[in-house]
C-alpha cells in the first residue's frame, strides 16, 4: 500500500505477470480524510484482506481479496452510528481463517476490545 495524500492504495503483484492497476483503498472515499492504520495480511492461498480506520468518522473498515473473484466491497466492522474504533489488528492462518480485533469507545471515558473472526 501506497498513501499519496489522504488516498491510500492497494495493488496486487502476480508472479511471471508483474504489478497490477493500483485501485483505492476504500471506493466509498466518505469525506476525503483519508485513513489510518492501514494493516494487510495474506494468507499462501492468497486469500488477503485490508484493514483500516476511516478518518472521516473514525470507523473500521474491511475489505477481503479473494483469489477467484478479487477484492470485495468495503464493509464496517462496527455498527453503523457505534462510537469511535481504533488501533486494528488482524491474522490470518494458512487456511485464510482471519481474526480482526480492535479498541472502541463504548463511553467518553472507557474503551472495550471487540473481535471479528472470518472464514
Amino acid at each position: 500500500m501506497v498513501d499519496k495524500g489522504y488516498y491510500t492504495w492497494m495493488n496486487r503483484y502476480e508472479p511471471g505477470t508483474g504489478w497490477g492497476i493500483a485501485q483505492s483503498i476504500d471506493e466509498s472515499r466518505k469525506g476525503g480524510a483519508g485513513v489510518s492504520y492501514p494493516k494487510v495480511v495474506m494468507a499462501p492461498g492468497g486469500k488477503g484482506m485490508v484493514l483500516w480506520n476511516e478518518r472521516t468518522d473514525y470507523q473500521l473498515m474491511l475489505r477481503q481479496y479473494l483469489p477467484d473473484t478479487g477484492w470485495s466491497p468495503t464493509e464496517y466492522l462496527q455498527p453503523v452510528g457505534a462510537d469511535s474504533g481504533t488501533v486494528p489488528y488482524m491474522a490470518i492462518n494458512d487456511k485464510g481463517q482471519a481474526l480482526v480485533v480492535w479498541r472502541q469507545r463504548t463511553s467518553s471515558t472507557t474503551w472495550a476490545i471487540h473481535a471479528n473472526s472470518y472464514q
